[in-house]
């Protein structure tokens, strides 16, 4: 299978944003109040398997707490810093 270009993958985006959109606001309601408590991380797992790293920033692209990793390997790379990170930078931001 040939990989997709950048121009492929923004057409695919378009195509599925709608549901996209829809399902990182289903994730987000989910994890509204924040991850406190392990078997709260445990459901996130378990509903949304393709998670990988999740954390939140604010309206300057400061991080706002930590870093909360799903897989074990961002975990080890990333650990659970990041707190006031400025990643406002980012194409994402």
């Amino acid at each position: 299978m040939a990989r997709m270009s950048y121009i492929s993958s923004v057409e695919r985006y378009h195509e599925y944003e709608h549901v996209i959109h829809s399902l990182l606001e289903s994730i987000l309601m989910s994890i509204e109040d924040g991850l406190t408590k392990e078997r709260d991380t445990r459901y996130l797992i378990k509903q949304y398997p393709f998670l990988e790293l999740q954390y939140c920033l604010n309206a300057e692209g400061l991080q706002q707490g930590n870093n909360v990793c799903f897989k074990r390997a961002y975990s080890k790379k990333l650990g659970e810093s990041g707190n006031q990170q400025d990643l406002s930078e980012r194409p994402y931001f």
